[in-house]
Order: C-alpha cells, then structure tokens, then sequence
C-alpha cells in the first residue's frame, strides 16, 4: 500500500514540473518589490481627469462679447420698460453711468458702463402708433466695446411691444435682436405696478433734481427702486436702481441725430 501511495505522489511531482515548464511564473525577485505608497499613487494618478486645455484669445473674446451684449440688452430693456416716457421732444437723449449700488450708502465701485438711450421721433408701425429709439451701451471691459440697438417699440400709457429690434457689436453688421420674455416666463419689468413714496432732491453730478422715488419688484424679486423726475427725456428717470446695481443720470443732449442708418418706418 505505501508503494502505492509513493508511486501515485510521484506521478503528481512529474506533472507539475511539466506545466511548469508549459507555463512558467516568474518569481518575484527582492529588485521588485515595490513600495505600497507608490502604488496607490500610480494607481491613483491614472485617475485623474486630463488638464483642461488652454482657451484660446479669440475664445476669450467671443464670451466676453457675449456677456456685454447679454447686459446691454438687459439694461435697455429696464430703462425702457421702468420710465416713464416723455414723447414731447423729439432728438434728446440721457446718458447713464452703471455702477454697484446700496440703498443705505448708494453708488459705489468703478463705472461698468454708459448707456445712452435716444429718441428719434414718433413713427408709425403697420398702422400702429410707435416710438424710434436708439440705444448705445458702451462697456468698460478691456476694448470698450459697444453695442448700438435701433428699436421702434409700440407707445401708449407706457411703452408696449418691441416692433422692430436691431443691433450691432462694435459697429459690426447690424442683425435683429429680441426683446420678447421666453415663453412661460412672466416680464416683470413691463406688468410690475411699483408704488410712489416720498419725494426728494437727489444729488448727482449731473445736477440736482427733484424726483418722486418708485418701488417695485424686479425678477427674481429682485428690489427696484426707479428716482423719476420730470422734464428728463426720455425717459424720466434720473436713477434706476435694480437689485445690487444702478443706472445715474449723467449728461443730456438735445438735437441728436441718428447713429444707425437703417430703413426708416412711416412716420406719423
């Protein structure tokens, strides 16, 4: 029997050493071992997201444009839809100076922008009464750039529809833009109702004026506070304060002409 068993373990140690042979497994060697540390850092390392590449100068351009002209619009259209529009004189024009804004402190920080708002002279639009505005919102972002707008917008008790709407960046190619909310979005700048409080004298460099303070609520809920004041055409309005920024009265002009040359509507 232990012959047996001798003969049977024999054969088992020959055909090991024979897929041995077939197969052979390298045995680590002390050179190979490998620090543990070193390989959950590896491991780890070939995680890693690639680094991003570097946006290129002309990409860098084309968003910075972008944003100016996603502000320009946004701050056309709360001057147009927060005054009261003044259609007696025709070729006047307000400028404003963009700036952060406190209610307890007021203006501060830099100037971020002026934006012009012109009126033309009343018109008409398939039939329809309607105002001529231009509009520049000149940017203070390295190059200045400009964004010029020619709007014929609907007049009643305030201003109604954007009929027609242009613009152009940096003189380039005039192409339409859209002053319409995106459907299923409620336009508060245009049905908000703001309330009148007190009245006062506000101070800028511009001048003195007296101005009957609004209040109202922007998107978002945002707080508005409008400082109209009269004879200040276009528009009305000496300070427009939206949320953290606001709008100040800084110059006027009268006799202005045209700075778009585009087709003329009909006028009345």
């Amino acid at each position: 029997m232990r012959g047996l068993n001798m003969a049977l373990l024999a054969v088992l140690l020959v055909s090991a050493w024979a897929a041995y042979g077939q197969y052979p497994v390298s045995l680590p060697s002390r050179d190979d071992q490998v620090d543990s540390l070193e390989v959950d850092t590896t491991a780890a390392d070939s995680l890693r997201a690639p680094a991003p590449a570097a946006v290129s100068e002309e990409a860098q351009t084309a968003a910075m444009l972008s944003k100016v002209q996603a502000d320009a619009q946004k701050w056309v259209r709360r001057l147009l839809y927060r005054g009261y529009f003044d259609d007696e004189d025709s070729g006047v024009s307000a400028v404003y100076a963009l700036t952060a804004w406190k209610e307890s402190s007021g203006p501060y920080g830099p100037v971020l922008a002026h934006v012009t708002v012109t009126y033309l002279g009343a018109v008409s639009w398939l039939g329809n009464p309607a105002a001529w505005i231009q509009a520049t919102y000149r940017s203070f972002e390295p190059g200045r750039p400009t964004v010029d707008f020619d709007i014929i917008v609907g007049t009643g008790e305030k201003l109604g529809d954007v009929y027609r709407g242009l613009w152009r960046v940096n003189k380039d190619e005039l192409s339409a833009v859209n002053f319409k909310i995106p459907p299923g979005e409620l336009d508060v700048d245009r049905q908000d109702q703001p309330r009148s409080e007190e009245q006062m004298e506000l101070k800028l460099y511009a001048g003195t004026f007296p101005v009957t303070v609004y209040r109202g609520s922007g998107t978002e809920g945002e707080k508005v506070v409008a400082y109209r004041g009269a004879e200040i055409p276009p528009l009305s309005l000496v300070r427009l304060c939206y949320g953290t920024y606001c709008l100040n009265l800084r110059d006027r002009a009268s006799d202005v002409e045209p700075k778009l040359q585009v087709p003329l509507p009909v006028t009345r």
